[in-house]
């Protein structure tokens, strides 16, 4: 799986590793280029879901290592738009000069 996450982080222009705990269902998504190879939630250890990425033309795509409910599907994709929507923001400010 480490090879898929390289080669996603070179390729995407956007590229989130899905983090979290199934049996919660509570998760979290982190840029995949910064990731380190192990994460907690507070004393837990978490467990690697998946990944979700841009490529041109913003069309998105999502791999997951197991099978995921489909209202945790759509509830992870809405977090991606907003990842996404906050990076192009910020993007978008950091270009015109109004970062501090």
């Amino acid at each position: 799986m480490a090879d898929k996450f390289e080669h996603i982080a070179a390729t995407a222009k956007i590229a989130c590793v899905i983090l979290g705990y199934s049996d919660t269902s509570d998760f979290e998504l982190h840029d995949l280029r910064d990731c380190k190879t192990t994460f907690r939630f507070g004393a837990r250890l978490v467990g690697v879901f998946g990944v979700t990425e841009t490529r041109e033309g913003l069309q998105a795509q999502s791999a997951f290592n197991e099978a995921l409910a489909p209202d945790t599907v759509s509830t992870l994709a809405a977090a991606f738009v907003e990842y996404v929507a906050r990076k192009l923001f910020i993007a978008g400010a950091a270009k015109a000069g109004l970062q501090n």
